[in-house]
């Protein structure tokens, strides 16, 4: 019996794609949060990042990583097993060493203001 085509992707494969695509761009924190310790000395603290914004959406990716490896555990929708656990957990891990990379660097940055008595940019 030959197999009927579908009309469209159905959601888990484009979240599957999407997170993909995603992954391959890396986490959000490890692109775009500076630590205290990689800003120039010449800027002293007003180089590193003190908005939790990076480390927030990592945190909110890390979610649907894991999603998409649940999917791929259990052979769900149209999820190919190995990709669905491929991608998802290399997903989780990117997003999750993220997260903790952009938390602690941006706690590091602002307890560098509160010692400095400097307020915080806005």
């Amino acid at each position: 019996m030959k197999k009927q085509p579908t009309r469209g992707a159905r959601p888990s494969a484009l979240l599957a794609g999407l997170l993909a695509a995603s992954t391959l761009a890396a986490g959000c924190s490890i692109a775009l949060v500076t630590s205290r310790r990689a800003s120039p000395p010449s800027e002293g603290v007003r180089g590193c990042t003190t908005e939790y914004t990076a480390p927030i959406l990592d945190s909110l990716l890390f979610v649907p990583s894991v999603a998409v490896a649940g999917l791929g555990l259990a052979g769900g929708a149209d999820v190919p097993r190995s990709f669905g656990i491929g991608v998802g957990l290399v997903g989780a891990v990117v997003f999750a060493a993220s997260a903790v990379y952009g938390y602690g660097a941006v706690s590091d940055c602002r307890d560098a203001y509160a010692r400095t008595g400097k307020p915080l940019p806005d």
